[in-house]
């Protein structure tokens, strides 16, 4: 079995469009934080300090998120994830307060979508094939690359 023959699977290459371009904000919101905070004469230690309060709360809201798409279903939880990362994002360029834009930037982090996770259990359910399925997940973890690569 080979990538091609996954791509030719039903929904498999919106999948892999889909995530794609979903990690892409995940993919730069480091380089975005510091190239912001240097733009707004900050500090690389205030901008590493943010970029690793991002990726703390990255790291708690992703199992969160997960379990929150266990219960009420993907389209629910990552819109509704999708929206408040991307409002915190974007209320972060307008904080002045530095504790305010802590609690932004954790909030953007906090709120990122499990699409990870979500790609997985959608290959798992489009393809029931246990060879197909193991290389479906190396064509996600390729993917994943490809979009930290483009970032």
């Amino acid at each position: 079995m080979g990538y091609l023959e996954i791509l030719r699977a039903r929904h498999a290459a919106r999948l892999l469009v889909g995530t794609f371009v979903g990690r892409l904000p995940n993919a730069t919101a480091a380089i975005v934080i510091v190239l912001f905070v240097r733009a707004e004469s900050g500090s690389y230690s205030l901008a590493g300090a943010l970029v690793a309060v991002y990726g703390v709360a990255n790291a708690v809201g992703q199992p969160v998120l997960g379990q929150l798409v266990d219960l009420h279903g993907q389209p629910r939880v990552q819109l509704s994830a999708a929206v408040l990362s991307a409002l915190a994002m974007a209320a972060f360029a307008g904080t002045e307060p530095l504790p305010l834009a802590y609690a932004v930037v954790a909030a953007a982090g906090l709120f990122t979508p499990p699409l990870d996770a979500s790609l997985m259990n959608a290959c798992v359910q489009a393809i029931r094939d246990r060879p197909v399925e193991r290389v479906a997940f190396g064509l996600g973890a390729g993917s994943r690359a490809v979009g930290v690569a483009a970032a």
